[in-house]
């Protein structure tokens, strides 16, 4: 009887999972083909846009440019730099600004953002956009120019720039043979999805930068156009605030909801990782939604930003409603089969099932015990679980199991992974769970325990949990404790030497890779000795408080302050200049300064402080920074002293 019963689940689960298996591949496939012509769909559209604007701008540059007018104020130009005469040169810059003043203002109205011309040697000339900076070198910032310059031939495509990123168009500049520069026509993102928003009015666009790339190129008090992404601080929003005059409007509510719930999506985080164009769904209560990465890759090749499409996709949501439907009616058809045999199971085993459980419960009874059913249901509780946990017994039985002890924080409506819930669900496959997990008493309070979760099995078949578990929260906070000694000064309580060492480390290797600026500061109270020969060591151990206080009061929560040893200190300043630091520092060399120390009266600290450069290893930084401590010392006291 045990045979034929078994044969016939194992051919209703083959039944079943032949059939689920071919609904769902065959859903996967329809999703699959309509996101690849989706995204096939929007490529050809952009390329197109982008290719309409490059022709345009050519024939802009034909029209108001390449005119004799313009060469002859651009061949002074170069005599004038040549000569060394920045009089007649910036003479001729407002020249040239008046001569085509008009025309940039026509140019503005057909959504051009910048018109800018650069000398043969890649220096700024004249940014109509921003005429009161130019001389700066862009050969840095600016491989399009280089390229235009330098292979004198037309470079169309986007980039990011140290005023403002876009879609660049550079134009070599000669006449008769004499090279004078080039000239720069560029479009914001505004433009472009201007014109794709007339081809698809269901579809919400919004550009983001690749943040590695392009905030080393901006001029400082152009960074704060640019805020951090939700779902990456990697990636930038331009002009969140809408600051600028052709800042594209902002996205509908509808999509803005769904830009705010990629950054739980894994499938967005795998395709933002790999960078190519590709189409996501994005499910919410009420609706699929189609998301369109679309890479745009700059005149160097690299993928320096990207734009996103939203738009509702009703035939997805078609296509996972009738899957739905089919999984359905075909579990239901396979479950009323197996359900016959399994009651048959259940009732002939019911008698045996319960005398393996009182055998259970008999042999555990000195810590918490539950016992808990497939469903995931409390059936029996023992006093010493009942007054561990708070509750009356009837407040127990019967409850859900896993949401009565330790529930956890739910993402899209499946509990996070639980070692106890996956035991319940996958118990055939796996071993008993021995360990550690949190549980919530019936006043709220939360408490460690330490948990042996062992299967219930009836003829050979999982059918639920026992679990023995014992409060374990002293034990937890005393290794808590000895584990925040480990890393912590005692007297100050700030970060100890070893642990500062191990931070600094770590940033160190940051910085290598993404080349984001690092500052180091060594600090010593001065004639601390005297304090401590003068007025004794609790005195002293008082002022090593209180200067430990004022700095931090005055520095970042992102800074990492910690005692270097005696009175001596040290601070990192993570994505922080020199010049920053060293006034910063300044401002922590006047606030002790100025502090009344009671007994010892005024103290005062001498500073050391140094960037991270590339080829400094931790030894060399910190030595450096020590140096200057004493430099500082020497020359004085109460000082601050940095070198490059």
């Amino acid at each position: 009887m045990l045979v034929r019963l078994f044969s016939v689940v194992m051919v209703a689960f083959l039944v079943w999972f032949g059939g689920f298996s071919y609904l769902r591949h065959r859903v996967n496939g329809m999703e699959t083909t309509h996101l690849s012509a989706q995204t096939n769909a929007l490529q050809m559209v952009w390329q197109t846009i982008v290719g309409s604007y490059a022709t345009s701008m050519e024939a802009y540059c034909d029209i108001y440019i390449q005119q004799e007018p313009v060469f002859d104020l651009l061949r002074k130009a170069r005599q004038y730099r040549e000569q060394g005469d920045e009089t007649n040169l910036a003479i001729v810059r407002v020249q040239l600004y008046r001569l085509l003043y008009p025309v940039y203002q026509r140019l503005q109205r057909r959504y051009v953002r910048q018109l800018h011309f650069h000398t043969q040697d890649n220096i700024s000339f004249l940014r109509f956009h921003a005429p009161h900076r130019s001389g700066d070198s862009v050969e840095d910032s600016r491989p399009s120019v280089v390229m235009a310059n330098r292979d004198h031939r037309i470079v169309q495509g986007f980039e990011t720039g140290r005023v403002l990123s876009g879609f660049r168009n550079v134009f070599p500049l000669i006449s008769q043979g004499e090279e004078l520069g080039s000239v720069e026509f560029s479009q914001p993102f505004a433009a472009l999805r201007r014109q794709l928003s007339e081809m698809d009015q269901t579809r919400d666009y919004k550009m983001f930068f690749y943040a590695p790339l392009l905030l080393p190129k901006l001029f400082p008090e152009q960074k704060k156009l640019y805020t951090p992404s939700k779902f990456s601080p990697d990636w930038l929003v331009e002009d969140a605030r809408r600051e600028l005059l052709d800042s594209p409007p902002d996205i509908s509510p509808a999509a803005q909801t769904i830009c705010d719930l990629l950054a739980k999506s894994s499938a967005f985080t795998q395709a933002l990782a790999v960078r190519k164009a590709c189409s996501i769904v994005i499910k919410t209560p009420d609706e699929f939604w189609r998301v369109t990465l679309l890479p745009i890759i700059d005149v160097e090749g690299f993928p320096s930003a990207l734009m996103l499409s939203f738009a509702p996709d009703p035939q997805v949501k078609a296509f996972h409603r009738n899957y739905f439907w089919n999984v359905f009616w075909l579990s239901l058809m396979v479950m009323i089969g197996a359900g016959i045999s399994f009651q048959f199971l259940q009732k002939k085993r019911a008698l045996q099932e319960k005398k393996q459980r009182l055998q259970l419960i008999t042999n555990t009874m000195s810590d918490g015990l539950l016992v808990i059913d497939k469903s995931g249901d409390i059936s029996f509780v023992n006093r010493a679980g009942t007054e561990i946990m708070g509750y009356a017994l009837s407040e127990m039985l019967g409850q859900r199991a896993h949401d009565f002890l330790h529930p956890h924080e739910e993402e899209q409506g499946e509990a996070l992974p639980c070692p106890l819930c996956k035991l319940l669900k996958d118990g055939n496959s796996g071993l008993d769970f021995h360990g550690e997990d949190e549980f919530v008493r019936k006043d709220g309070s939360h408490f460690v325990t330490e948990v042996n979760a062992s299967r219930m099995i009836q003829e050979r078949k999982h059918v639920g949990l026992v679990l023995i578990f014992r409060d374990i929260t002293e034990r937890k906070q005393i290794e808590d404790e000895l584990n925040q000694l480990s890393h912590t000064d005692p007297l100050t309580n700030i970060f100890n030497r070893r642990y500062f060492m191990n931070v600094l480390t770590m940033e160190a290797e940051r910085v290598r890779r993404y080349g984001a600026p690092l500052s180091l500061m060594i600090c010593d109270i001065d004639h601390f000795k005297r304090v401590n020969d003068t007025l004794g060591h609790l005195v002293g151990d008082r002022v090593l408080q209180q200067v430990v206080a004022t700095i931090e009061q005055r520095i970042r929560s992102t800074d990492i302050f910690a005692r270097w040893g005696g009175e001596e200190f040290v601070l990192m300043l993570p994505h922080t200049m020199l010049a920053d630091a060293v006034k910063k520092v300044e401002e922590l060399r006047a606030a002790i300064s100025q502090t009344d120390f009671g007994e010892a009266g005024t103290v005062t600290a001498s500073f050391g402080v140094t960037p991270f450069r590339g080829e400094d290893s931790i030894d060399s930084m910190v030595s450096r920074a020590d140096n200057l401590l004493y430099l500082a010392k020497a020359e004085g006291r109460n000082c601050v002293r940095s070198s490059e």
